[in-house]
């Protein structure tokens, strides 16, 4: 009897089990890989905008990069529950790393790429919070032919996701700022062809402010045409303040699109970033001239920049151009200007597997010293008026 009635515990118990394990949310592995092998070079440059001292010659050689390609290598988890009535929970982990020697890339954090859970309804809105990327990022992206990857893409050169976080910390609130926000909600919503955004992000989350930032954006789809705008705040972030520096807050916008014409898309867009207006404020990390400036410190008041390119079917591949010119004004005298420009082709072996060629080039004037950038990667300016190159061949597997 004993026997018979423990057997049919048991056997409840196993169906409960069952019965909950249909119900939890289902969860997926997923990554990309991504290696390329290539040649770069940074022609010599001055220390200062207009001349100064001539610093070391032309520096070229051979590297492998983990990052050229699209998307970046990276490793996720991802998981979706249903909770009836059209609703959903979903999570997503996403760590980033390189595959030609197995480090951490987005500052060594384990889910620096994106880490954040939401909940979503099939009426077209959702909430989500943690780290995850801004509607700026977005919005640059979808009006960028190249979707932000490749040596030279104007999604990166235009300076991007760079200058706004100079000297955070990984992991400090206002690192990766306006590419990936740390300590951030967002909330989509989507009616017809209109997607709206909204995203709010606490920075450091001190007293002080800092770091904090606000981000609306707004994207219209039909048919062949997408539209997209976005305009955002950020406070600056405490490690380019000095101590007793009230933060300014440093804005930044941009307006693009993109028309599929069948036989190629067009992608244009324009990009501007106000910098801060107290210099005095700065702490040594972003006051050029200071020896412990992060190679990106101010020595301009804003930037504004614009680009047009297209992606080109050919011989069962994709052919992507783009052209950025980029203008950096100062306090006084005349401007900074760069020019960077993008060749890339993709060839897809199958679903998973994609081999690819990049080419960019930034050319700086005597008073710029633009970086060039692929999707992870860069090459340093050799100070100003430094010209950089770049040539990768790669391969993209997905999993």
């Amino acid at each position: 009897m004993r026997t018979r009635i423990a057997t049919v515990t048991m056997m409840a118990a196993l169906s409960s089990m069952s019965a909950a394990a249909q119900a939890q949310s289902s969860v997926n592995i997923y990554g990309l890989l991504d290696v390329a092998v290539g040649t770069s070079r940074a022609s010599s440059g001055t220390t200062i905008p207009g001349g100064g001292t001539v610093l070391a010659s032309t520096s070229s050689g051979p590297r492998m990069d983990s990052g050229i390609g699209p998307g970046g290598t990276r490793f996720g988890l991802k998981g979706t529950e249903d909770l009836g009535d059209g609703l959903s929970a979903s999570f997503v982990l996403e760590s980033g790393f390189a595959l030609d020697t197995g480090s951490l890339q987005q500052g060594g954090l384990m889910w620096g790429r994106q880490a954040f859970v939401a909940l979503g309804s099939k009426a077209g809105w959702s909430v989500s919070a943690g780290r995850q990327y801004t509607p700026m990022n977005l919005a640059i992206a979808s009006s960028d032919p190249s979707y932000g990857f490749y040596w030279g893409n104007p999604t990166t050169n235009t300076g991007f996701a760079i200058y706004e976080s100079i000297g955070a910390a990984p992991g400090s609130g206002g690192f990766g700022a306006m590419g990936r926000q740390d300590n951030s909600i967002l909330v989509t919503g989507t009616v017809g062809g209109l997607t709206g955004r909204l995203m709010v992000g606490a920075g450091n989350e001190n007293a002080r402010t800092t770091g904090r930032m606000i981000n609306p954006a707004i994207e219209y789809t039909r048919g062949p045409l997408k539209v997209n705008a976005s305009y955002a705040m950020m406070r600056q972030n405490v490690e380019a303040i000095n101590a007793t520096a009230t933060p300014e807050w440093l804005k930044q916008f941009v307006v693009g699109g993109s028309y599929n014409f069948g036989s190629f898309t067009l992608s244009s867009g324009y990009y501007g970033f106000n910098g801060p207006k107290n210099q005095a404020n700065l702490s040594p990390v972003a006051t050029f001239g200071s020896p412990s400036a992060s190679p990106f410190a101010y020595t301009w008041e804003k930037t504004r920049s614009y680009w047009i390119g297209g992606r080109i079917p050919v011989a069962g591949g994709t052919a992507i151009l783009t052209a950025t010119n980029s203008r950096y004004t100062y306090a006084s005298g005349d401007d900074g200007k760069t020019t960077a420009l993008m060749a890339a082709y993709e060839y897809p072996l199958s679903k998973r597997t994609l081999l690819y060629g990049s080419i960019g080039q930034v050319s700086n004037n005597a008073r710029a010293r633009s970086p060039l950038v692929a999707t992870v990667s860069a090459v340093l300016a050799n100070g100003f008026g430094s010209d950089v190159r770049a040539l990768s061949f790669g391969m993209r597997h997905t999993f």
